[in-house]
């Protein structure tokens, strides 16, 4: 039986993987939207994109209970995906008989290879509490004008952002002076920008014209690191979560950040007590 192919329907909508892990989710409850973040563990803007999609062709349903909307799957909606799967299952009890066989096969080769590009490391994690509003903190974080006041290590640095363009693919681009006339720069590339929830960017060890640079102290030190900023309001004030962590690191990158654990505290604590130094003043 031939399906006809359209734009907008339950059959494209559910072949992004994401899209059917968030009907996973939603069946048998609903949900508001800052649930499924926090059961995902996906941005905010990631979940309402493709809640939009699966309620455009139908497979979930919205509605309003008080202040928020709660979503649930339209099982019924899936009904026309088990017919047109059905006529496949002769073809899969025919096949799958020798699928056990087949993937043992293959973990079995897998079990002695290893390479040394894949390597998981834990994320180093500080919380913080600042005497500040949530969009007052993250605006700190995303101005250029708030930035060059608080993001070094100690008092006695200098900082001076020569380009900003802070927005998801966008980039900055900002010199630390020490109190002794040496230079730092940094080349800062942002991921995600969710106001004022939320900030995801890489970071780099650059030159004045933005080129990215290997670490002259840490020849093994990752070459890719993540930064997810998360923050949280409280009566008032804000409870920041700092999230850093390497991205596809080698053995011995794994092993130098690892190594390097016990000082991430004393690097962004820094930078997170002049940014606390900073707030007082506004």
């Amino acid at each position: 039986m031939a399906r006809t192919r359209t734009t907008f329907d339950p059959f494209n909508a559910i072949a992004e993987p994401k899209r059917r892990a968030l009907i996973e989710a939603l069946v048998g409850k609903e949900l508001t939207v800052n649930q499924i973040v926090e059961l995902m563990g996906w941005t905010q803007p990631m979940v309402s994109k493709h809640l939009g999609v699966l309620k455009q062709v139908g497979l979930v349903s919205e509605r309003k209970e008080g202040r928020y909307r709660v979503y649930k799957v339209n099982a019924a909606q899936l009904k026309p995906i088990q017919e047109w799967v059905v006529q496949f299952e002769q073809f899969w009890s025919n096949s799958l008989d020798h699928l056990e066989d087949y993937l043992d096969e293959i973990q079995s080769k897998e079990v002695n290879m290893s390479s040394d590009n894949e390597h998981t490391v834990e994320p180093t994690i500080i919380t913080r509490e600042f005497n500040a509003p949530r969009q007052l903190v993250f605006d700190a974080w995303t101005q250029p004008e708030h930035l060059k006041n608080w993001m070094f290590p100690q008092k006695g640095f200098t900082c001076e952002y020569v380009s900003a363009d802070i927005k998801p693919g966008g980039s900055s681009l900002h010199k630390m002076t020490a109190p002794n006339g040496s230079e730092m720069w940094l080349l800062t590339k942002y991921e995600e920008v969710t106001s004022p929830e939320s900030l995801v960017f890489r970071q780099y060890i650059s030159n004045e014209a933005g080129d990215i640079l290997s670490n002259p102290q840490m020849p093994n030190w990752p070459k890719e690191l993540r930064t997810t900023i998360k923050l949280e309001e409280m009566g008032g004030k804000t409870k920041l979560q700092l999230i850093w962590q390497p991205i596809n690191p080698t053995k011995e990158e794994a092993e130098a950040f690892e190594a390097s654990r016990s000082q991430h505290g004393a690097g962004w604590g820094g930078g997170l007590d002049q940014l606390a130094a900073y707030l007082e003043t506004l």
